[in-house]
């Protein structure tokens, strides 16, 4: 992964997401890039039966346009002050305005020109693009970095959730890049007790030997479920072993699913303590 792409649509998510970010690419010699997606100007509706002026209208996009042009500015300044204090570093902004279709279809289409997708937990700092939809919407992995994180170098322990699906599989091997020379993975499969076809439980036995042929240091674990969720008991897990990032897939059912029951990827971007790798 020699290019990944930050995130940066709410400006102020650059420092939690440098913690780790900053590590992450040093190690693998990695560009950064910043990206920056502004809103698209909407004008301002006329209510009838009056009629805005042209002059009014153009007032009100001048406006629009000194603000993008004062936000743009400001990310500049600050991802430049940032790799600057580290000479060891190098990246650089690139800025877009959002179409039609909004902010998070032009960030998704950013974000498939790079190897990685670094973003913030969705909460009071990032307040624009959640980065499960973008890893479901982009095609690119997506590493989620908590809004509260205390990780500064990630990759000396991973843990793989694995269950079988094509979403897991691309997570699983999309972390490979990320994990230490010296470090290690467990591959965690959660036992729901369900028989039913295409939900039975599936062991990470078969994906662990695959790993290990590679020269990494895996080994594979089952649980039981005995949390309420599923997204409960991965969290419970990697807390359990120690792990410092989490890799999974995105969306394993479909997505309007999740959003109205709810899910694993909902539950567990919701109350994340360390990085997770997402992929669709």
């Amino acid at each position: 992964m020699t290019t990944m792409m930050l995130d940066l649509t709410c400006p102020e998510t650059l420092d939690p997401l440098m913690k780790v970010a900053g590590p992450l690419a040093k190690r693998l010699s990695a560009r950064i890039v910043g990206a920056h997606v502004s809103p698209a100007f909407e004008g301002v509706a006329p209510i009838e039966p009056f009629a805005l002026s042209d002059a009014y209208y153009d007032e009100i996009r001048a406006r629009y346009e000194a603000d993008v042009k004062k936000r743009t500015k400001q990310v500049d300044e600050k991802l430049s002050k940032v790799l600057a204090a580290d000479g060891s570093l190098t990246g650089n902004i690139t800025h877009a305005t959002a179409g039609p279709n909004g902010i998070g279809a032009k960030l998704a289409r950013l974000a498939r020109n790079y190897d990685l997708v670094v973003a913030l937990q969705k909460g009071k700092i990032n307040r624009a693009v959640a980065p499960e939809v973008l890893a479901l919407d982009a095609g690119r992995p997506v590493l989620v970095v908590p809004e509260h994180t205390s990780s500064t170098d990630i990759g000396s322990h991973v843990m793989i959730a694995w269950n079988g699906t094509r979403e897991a599989a691309r997570a699983a091997f999309d972390v490979l890049p990320l994990v230490k020379p010296e470090g290690r993975i467990t591959v965690v499969a959660i036992d729901t007790g369900q028989e039913d076809a295409g939900k039975g439980f599936v062991p990470g036995d078969t994906l662990a030997r695959t790993l290990a042929r590679d020269g990494l240091k895996v080994e594979a674990m089952s649980r039981k479920l005995s949390s309420k969720t599923i997204g409960n008991e991965l969290l419970n897990a990697a807390s359990d072993i120690g792990a410092d990032m989490i890799a999974m897939g995105a969306y394993g059912h479909t997505r309007w699913r999740e959003l109205v029951f709810g899910g694993a990827t909902r539950s567990i971007v919701d109350q994340i303590t360390v990085p997770v790798l997402m992929a669709h």
